[in-house]
Parts: structure tokens; C-alpha cells; sequence
């Protein structure tokens, strides 16, 4: 709940010390219209909730040392078993990019870089805003600015890249020419590309 989240008075408060008192009083006198759809929804979920003082007995096991404290590699090892991997995880991570340059195609392939479209959805910009400056497309997606806008599809043609018409961020991995270069060495020349584009 973003949007509701932003209106809070104390934002770093437990959700005990929230709920120990009525949820509204956390929140600022007004709220916007999308926070209070968000309140009526937390409203809702919160119904059944019932808080006790009782200790809390969950834990988890195997991501604990002896005394207590928090076993990072043992977490980190849990993270990285079962679940759904991302197909594009090894092209970003196992690449010799630096971190920097990582970080930023994996917020990319994931769509959270910071487009138009995307502070749309936060209510930071409206529909009339969340335009490409560029080209005119009607809404700005991190697919739109890598790849649709004209100044784009320019980069890559000047690059050498001959990319499908229907390109995607999420599909960028497999893009990358691996069979002439290696796996590794291919995605960070990607990367490294990506990171230098407009």
C-alpha cells in the first residue's frame, strides 16, 4: 500500500504499536483518494487480525546461529535453493560488469527503473505527463525507452544490434550473441552497452 504508506505520521512505527491504537491515527488528517481505497482495503485484511503477548515462537531454524544471531550465508543459501529463478539471473549476476552497472539491467529486467509509466503507478506524475519527451509515445515503459523510442532503435542500428519489433526488456538476455563471445563475456558487453545507452 504505497500510496497509504506515504501518508503515514510515523512510517517507521511497528505494526504493533499501529494497531495497539486505531490505524487512522497513524495516518495524516487528510488523505488523498487513493489512500483512503487503500485504508478501506488494510481495513479489511486487519479484521481478523488479533495480536497477542505471547512470545513469538516462529523462527527459522536453519537461518540462526547458535547464539541467536542471524547466519547470513545460511539465509543467503535458503534464498538461492528452490523457489522460481529468474531466467535472466545468470546473464546480470555471473557477467564481469561492475556492480554498478549489474544493479542497474537488474532493476531493468525487471521493469523498476524509474519510467514514466513507473511514477505513474506511484501517483507522482499524471497520464498527461507519463509521456516520452522524445517521440511522443503516450506512455514512457522502461521496454519504451530501451528499446520503442526512435532515439533508441537509432543507438542500437548505430551499435550493430538488429533487435525484434516487438523487444523487451525482460527478453534482453536473450539478445545477447553468446555464441561468439561466451556467455559471460556476451552479457557483459550487454550490460556495459545498456548502461552507456541514452
Amino acid at each position: 500500500m504505497p500510496v497509504l504508506f506515504s501518508h503515514a505520521t510515523k512510517p517507521h512505527a511497528s505494526t504493533a504499536a499501529v494497531l495497539g491504537k486505531a490505524v487512522r491515527e497513524s495516518l495524516v488528517t487528510r488523505l488523498t483518494v487513493e489512500a483512503e481505497r487503500e485504508l478501506a482495503h488494510v481495513m479489511r485484511l486487519l479484521a481478523t487480525v488479533q495480536l497477542s503477548d505471547a512470545p513469538d515462537s516462529r523462527s527459522l531454524v536453519r537461518c540462526f546461529k547458535k547464539g541467536g544471531d542471524l547466519a547470513v550465508g545460511d539465509l543467503y543459501s535458503l534464498l538461492l535453493t528452490g523457489g522460481i529463478a529468474a531466467p535472466y539471473a545468470s546473464f546480470v549476476w555471473d557477467s564481469f560488469a561492475p556492480s554498478k552497472a549489474k544493479f542497474f539491467v537488474w532493476l531493468l529486467l525487471r521493469a523498476r527503473i524509474q519510467s514514466r509509466a513507473a511514477l505513474l503507478r506511484k501517483h507522482i506524475l499524471t497520464a498527461e505527463e507519463a509521456g516520452c519527451d522524445i517521440c511522443g509515445e503516450p506512455l514512457e515503459t522502461a521496454d519504451h525507452i530501451m528499446f520503442g523510442c526512435s532515439f533508441a532503435r537509432s543507438f542500437w542500428s548505430a551499435v550493430g544490434w538488429t533487435l525484434p519489433e516487438d523487444a523487451s526488456v525482460e527478453s534482453l538476455h536473450s539478445y545477447a550473441a553468446a555464441d561468439a563471445f561466451g556467455k559471460n563475456t556476451a552479457s557483459t558487453m550487454t550490460i556495459l552497452e545498456l548502461v552507456e545507452a541514452p
